[in-house]
């Protein structure tokens, strides 16, 4: 692992090792922990990077993993959820989230929406609904994103709505080589 991530990896190992049972209270002050240290990783290039999923880290023992996404421009994904914990922080562009719920019976509706650009985070915790679709709009900016997930996330298998919001399970893209981001990102 590069040393520039060694900072963010160490803050969350900490958290799930005093940190048996999530909540969102529990999240919400780890993604504040995390801010100061966030804000410090700048990109020196933020167009035409290859999007895709980047891993920077996933623990030995299944209880987190970190990752950066780069969005294509004009990117719409589908409706998802993740049935864990997570922060996600943008870092460069705009990412439209939009969060759904899902009913007794089933049926699914949506329940908001926000608006993440650079330097904003949001967090997430079950048993809160963490059903949602991100979009990149029409931006002129390239998104980056990371995302650190928790325990038990699959990282290979997604749980995806179809255009009926019938649940489904697919694959998810495969992971590029981090040192495409390692290369054009710093800390200071």
């Amino acid at each position: 692992m590069n040393t520039l991530w060694k900072p963010l990896v160490y803050i969350v190992e900490k958290y799930t090792a005093t940190n048996k049972i999530h909540t969102m209270e529990s999240i919400c002050k780890l993604q504040q922990e995390l801010f100061p240290l966030l804000s410090k990783y700048h990109f020196k290039k933020v167009t035409d990077i290859p999007y895709g999923r980047y891993l920077i880290h996933q623990d030995d023992r299944n209880l987190f993993n970190i990752q950066i996404d780069v969005f294509s421009f004009n990117y719409t994904g589908k409706i998802h959820c993740h049935n864990t914990w997570g922060i996600l922080h943008v870092f460069n562009g705009f990412l439209f989230v939009e969060d759904w719920n899902k009913t007794k019976e089933g049926s699914f509706f949506s329940r908001g929406g926000l608006i993440l650009k650079d330097g904003s985070s949001q967090s997430f915790c079950p048993p809160i609904s963490d059903w949602h679709k991100v979009s990149t709009g029409e931006s002129l900016h390239q998104t980056i994103s990371m995302h650190i997930y928790g325990n038990n996330f699959n990282l290979n298998k997604g749980i995806y709505l179809d255009d009926e919001f019938q649940e489904i399970e697919g694959y998810r893209s495969e992971f590029k080589d981090i040192e495409t981001i390692n290369k054009i990102i710093q800390c200071y």
